[in-house]
Formats: structure tokens, sequence, C-alpha cells
């Protein structure tokens, strides 16, 4: 398989999946605001504003590094590491998500699977019981179940949850 149809494989997997957890919150008028752990270049965050309009959306990353069009207004976005950032924000923040997508995966599985090892109780305490879950790499916890509608491609697993 090419890189590209890799690329098409993930994006679309990640549409997929971001669309049917916003589908949910338009049915069920979930409340909260959204957490984009991950801008990049900002293909993700325009999605979740273009078809949540009235949510708000923060919004965290090492840097900005995105389309000029789709930088998160001042106050929205926080840079530095996700584990050093996200903490804070969700002490101050608890149970005030109704989304939180992550997606700051790299090619060193390890590394991932430490950094969202330290970034998961950010995600809990940020979350009420309903809150909704999308992830590039695998959470583990008690709290969250695997939401069972996941549309994700087996050639791309992206990960759904919900908080219990």
């Amino acid at each position: 398989m090419s890189r590209l149809e890799k690329l098409i494989r993930r994006m679309s997997a990640q549409k997929q999946s971001l669309d049917a957890l916003i589908e949910r919150i338009q049915k069920t008028n979930l409340e909260g605001f959204v957490v984009e752990v991950g801008l990049g270049s900002g293909r993700t965050y325009d999605h979740l504003r273009t078809y949540l309009p009235n949510k708000k959306i923060y919004v965290f990353d090492l840097e900005v590094d995105c389309h000029p069009t789709c930088v998160p207004p001042e106050g929205d976005l926080f840079l530095g590491y996700a584990q050093e950032t996200l903490l804070p924000f969700a002490a101050e923040n608890q149970g005030r998500a109704c989304l939180i997508h992550c997606d700051i995966g790299t090619k060193d599985k390890e590394h991932d699977e430490r950094i969202y090892r330290e970034i998961t109780p950010a995600i809990l305490q940020l979350s009420h019981s309903g809150t909704l879950i999308a992830s590039d790499r695998s959470l583990i916890s008690e709290g969250l179940s695997e939401i069972s509608d996941n549309q994700s491609s087996a050639d791309w697993p992206y990960y759904l949850y919900m908080k219990n």
C-alpha cells in the first residue's frame, strides 16, 4: 500500500469516527464544550467548528503549525506539552466536556503509549457521564466504555469511547 493510500485510510477513519460522534451530539444535544488535543494542520478543528458551531472548542498543541484560517481564537488555544497544559485545564473544568478528540500520535508507539497514559487522567477529569471521546490511540481506563458503532476501518483503527 502506498503512503497516499495509508493517508486516505487514516483520514477516512478519522472523519467517519468524528462524524459518528458529532451526530450523537446533535441528536442528544449533549451539554459541554469540545476539547481538541492536537491541532496539527487544523483539519479536524475546522471540521468540528463547522459541524458543532454552537460549541466552544479548546485546543491543545505543542505549537501552531496549521493553515492560517484554522488558528483558534486567543484564549481557546493552549500551547505546550499536552501532559503539562491539559492537566491544569482539566482541574479547572471538571466534567464540562461533551467531546474530546485526541490526535497526537507519532510513529513511536512506546512514546505515544506513555503520553496517552499521562493525559488519560485529565481526559477523565474533563468528562462527565456520556462524554464522547475519539482518539488515534487506544485509551485504557475503567472509566471508559468503547463505543460499539465505531465505523473506523480495520485498515486504520480509530478509537471511540464514552465516559461511564
